[in-house]
């Protein structure tokens, strides 16, 4: 809310966000395909239009049990949309602090290397 506005518990509206920004994460959908490729502790690379040629480093920090619908979509019309996608935390690096909350991002996992002998 601005100040000035009113407050009513009718129609009820944030009027604060609290966020913890010490520890900045990604949270990222992966398709249901490359489940078995994930692993805690991997690294990846995000991306985000906003900050072109740069990249960003992040860990994954926790793997989610359960499959689900996607709920992000790109926009593409010939995207698939039948595929069950699984949800992946990953910590950002301390340099990524400059990214803002709720902005887009890719993220690119780097195969790890127990993945890399199992081919």
């Amino acid at each position: 809310m601005q100040p000035g506005e009113i407050f009513s518990v009718a129609t009820p509206q944030p009027i604060l966000f609290l966020a913890d920004l010490s520890r900045i994460r990604v949270r990222a959908e992966v398709d249901e395909r490359d489940v078995g490729l994930l692993r805690t502790g991997q690294t990846a690379r995000v991306l985000a239009d906003a900050f072109p040629g740069e990249e960003f480093q992040a860990t994954v920090a926790a793997i989610e049990h359960l499959m689900r619908r996607q709920k992000v979509r790109s926009g593409d019309p010939a995207e698939k949309n039948d595929r069950d996608v699984l949800e992946v935390l990953l910590d950002l690096s301390k340099t990524a602090k400059r990214l803002p909350v709720g902005l887009r991002v890719a993220v690119q996992f780097r195969a790890t290397e127990s993945v890399n002998n199992r081919h």
